[in-house]
């Protein structure tokens, strides 16, 4: 992909279309919690809890289509919210940006549905250090070109 090609560049159609497809692809099971995954995210933080480490969990954004689509289906919320529950039962802190570009003035952050470009990711990257660690984090480091 050219460093040039964002999400916005594609038309508004195949858009829907490939959000369509990955919600499609990445809908977690009606019973989540009671997954392995679920019962390996429970372990991996009370273990991170009992060495006494600083965690921060974050939902990462998705496009404005991914969002439209993956917010029909209430198991998403539902995964979210064990998401959150977890994170608080382990005393980590818990960061929910799932939404935080979901708007279409955001699409040029996007290189595809779910996953952000050269634009989004340094600004996602800032806030999430903000969020988790305060503004006082020490700023990303970045190569220029």
């Amino acid at each position: 992909m050219a460093a040039d090609d964002t999400w916005s560049t594609r038309d508004g159609q195949a858009r829907l279309t490939r959000a369509r497809a990955r919600v499609e692809q990445q809908t977690p099971v009606a019973d989540f919690a009671g997954q392995p995954p679920a019962e390996s995210f429970r372990r991996i933080l009370a273990f991170l809890r009992e060495r006494g480490a600083q965690v921060c969990v974050v939902t990462t954004p998705v496009s404005y289509e991914y969002f439209e689509y993956a917010t029909q289906n209430p198991v998403t919320a539902a995964t979210i919210d064990f998401i959150r529950q977890v994170a608080g039962e382990n005393r980590a802190r818990y960061v929910n940006f799932y939404q935080r570009y979901a708007r279409p003035e955001f699409d040029d952050h996007f290189r595809d549905a779910d996953h952000l470009n050269q634009i989004g990711a340094p600004r996602f990257t800032e806030e999430v250090l903000s969020a988790c660690f305060g503004p006082t984090s020490p700023p990303i480091a970045t190569t220029e070109h």
